[in-house]
């Protein structure tokens, strides 16, 4: 298996999981919206306690869905930074190659 690693390429893989990223923050965001809306249906202390454990397993969700978005982000973050790394390596290296008489 051979992999292909350009510094564009690495620059396309960023943009799409920022925008994955992105998609999955406003999903959280219309969930946690959902979640602020459950209401006990009646009085009783079974709906009530209901409602408050489907609430709190929401905002469990919600926690550990923004710690995954976190590091999606931070992910999209570091692929940007290799493609860059690999852009100056290669500076580097023609550089090198050119001083030394290579062209």
């Amino acid at each position: 298996m051979q992999l292909d690693v350009t510094p564009e390429a690495l620059a396309a893989a960023s943009g799409q999981v920022a925008a994955l990223t992105g998609r999955l923050i406003g999903a959280n965001a219309a969930h946690m919206v959902a979640n602020a809306t459950i209401l006990p249906p009646g009085s009783d202390l079974a709906s009530v306690r209901t409602a408050g454990s489907l609430q709190a397993s929401g905002m469990a969700h919600q926690a550990a869905a923004a710690m995954g978005n976190f590091e999606l982000a931070s992910s999209s973050y570091g692929v940007g930074e290799s493609g860059v790394s690999y852009a100056t390596g290669e500076g580097q290296a023609v550089a090198t190659y050119a001083a030394a008489g290579g062209l």
